[in-house]
């Protein structure tokens, strides 16, 4: 179907609420243009047959607002035809013991799917809808009108229980959409609290909740933290920009990540510095990780976008794993002091921690 609604600008790449548009307007067109024959052929009544073609067409004016992006509109007249045509057949056409005026109830929780509430107008589209639909359930209920197709008494039982059921559907549907949007929406605060937002890799509090379950099998798993920052980083930024730093925090992160291994577990600690998790690893191999990144930083270039080639050098304190230690905190503790060791040596160094 996506293929035959591209010509009315139908695309994959479409919000799902523009995509429940189309999906409604075509299946609904579809419908009518199946019943047009059947109420001319079958039933014999013109009439009907000439609502069902006008029906039919009108659809065709909401593909042809979606074609010219004009959304907001389509959706308004989809609104409009659908509960215009149940209020027709529930009222007109058939008595209320079909079934059809419990349709009224789908169409709330429906603008929901096809409404962004976020969006001033189209809380007052959804206002609308709920309103027009509660006096359309209410006239259907109090008004008795002789309706245009009779039916027998057997088959409406069917009919109205066909009805109910499909009401159903749709409002259990509208609210499994809900759910999976509300999943969905849980997941994405999920990663924008444990994500560090200019390099998108774990934050501080990633790092903390990370390696102290790290720690808790410490004894049966060997492990190491590295904790490093950018020497003289406020003079890269003071000369080429804060934008620029950012660039070359962002490509930092990605030069590391491309050299460590898939299971250690990269954080943004903090401004210019991050932490490193490596996981089952000895001390001398920690120590070779550690100078084997050293290295790689210093012989990078950072390109920035304006051309520019900057140089930068990392120093770093690194702390093993060991059952002296009583807590992830201390190892923290303990990498920080050696970085700040490597610091006043010189810079450019790795420095592994001892008590001396």
């Amino acid at each position: 179907m996506g293929r035959v609604l591209k010509r009315w600008g139908y695309s994959d790449n479409l919000p799902i609420d523009i995509k429940a548009t189309y999906l409604i307007t075509s299946l609904s067109m579809a419908i009518m243009a199946f019943y047009a024959p059947i109420y001319y052929i079958l039933l014999d009544d013109k009439g009907m047959s000439s609502e069902a073609v006008i029906v039919t067409v009108s659809f065709l004016f909401v593909l042809e607002r979606l074609s010219k992006q004009r959304y907001f509109e389509g959706k308004v007249i989809l609104i409009i035809i659908l509960m215009l045509q149940t209020a027709v057949v529930s009222m007109l056409l058939l008595n209320r013991e079909s079934g059809m005026n419990y349709f009224f109830f789908t169409f709330t929780p429906a603008v929901f799917v096809l409404f962004d509430f976020k969006v001033q107008r189209e809380k007052w589209a959804i206002i609308a809808t709920t309103l027009c639909s509660s006096v359309f359930l209410v006239l259907s209920e109090v008004l008795i009108v002789a309706p245009r197709m009779i039916i027998a008494d057997r088959y409406l039982v069917w009919m109205r229980a066909s009805c109910i059921l499909i009401t159903i559907g749709v409002i259990l549907y509208v609210y499994s959409f809900f759910l999976n949007d509300l999943e969905m929406l849980h997941a994405k605060l999920r990663k924008r609290a444990n994500t560090d937002e200019l390099t998108e890799v774990g934050n501080r509090r990633v790092l903390f909740e990370t390696g102290s379950k790290i720690f808790s099998h410490g004894a049966k798993h060997q492990f190491a933290l590295l904790i490093f920052d950018i020497d003289h980083f406020k003079k890269v930024n003071d000369t080429y920009g804060h934008p620029a730093g950012d660039e070359i925090l962002k490509s930092l992160t990605r030069l590391v990540l491309d050299n460590i291994s898939k299971g250690d577990i990269l954080t943004r600690f903090g401004g210019e510095e991050f932490a490193v998790i490596l996981q089952e690893i000895d001390a001398i191999q920690a120590n070779q990780v550690a100078e084997r990144l050293r290295a790689f930083v210093e012989n990078a270039v950072f390109i920035l976008q304006d051309g520019k080639h900057v140089k930068i050098t990392i120093s770093i304190g690194l702390t093993y794993f060991s059952r002296e230690l009583e807590s992830f905190d201390e190892m923290i503790r303990r990498s920080d002091i050696a970085l700040y060791r490597a610091k006043d040596g010189g810079r450019n160094q790795v420095v592994v921690y001892n008590k001396a």
